[in-house]
């Protein structure tokens, strides 16, 4: 082995972490999936009439600590940064404390319902992002 190469494993051989050349190569990065919720307040925030929204698209999670009506809040984005609503207050606070404590949190669309043309609900899986 060389000075710069560095391998550790447990006690049955299974590699944990590899080292090389000072680079630190992670065996895996894990997308754990926690719930799938509606987004709340949707009928407040979405006013696009062409906002385009489908199956599998990922959004973003943003807290929102100094909401006045929920600590909890956590806010759901597009990609462009277009507000669709919150996770529901009955199901925030887990997700708030992970992520306050520096957890990655993230959604994908799981389904989009209409009425008429308008978007009524969406429906979310809330996954969390783990190395």
């Amino acid at each position: 082995m060389k000075d710069s190469e560095i391998i550790l494993g447990n006690v049955d051989g299974s590699l944990l972490v590899g080292m090389n050349n000072g680079r630190l190569e992670l065996p895996f990065n894990n997308n754990i999936y926690l719930l799938t919720v509606p987004i709340a307040g949707i009928n407040y925030y979405i006013r696009y009439k062409d906002l385009i929204i489908s199956n599998g698209d990922k959004l973003i999670l943003k807290r929102e600590p100094n909401n006045n009506f929920d600590t909890y809040a956590i806010e759901v984005f597009t990609q462009n940064e277009i507000k669709l609503g919150y996770i529901p207050r009955r199901n925030n606070k887990v997700f708030a404390r992970l992520m306050d404590g520096g957890k990655r949190l993230y959604a994908e669309v799981r389904e989009v319902q209409y009425y008429f043309d308008e978007i009524n609900e969406i429906v979310i899986r809330i996954f969390m992002n783990d190395i």
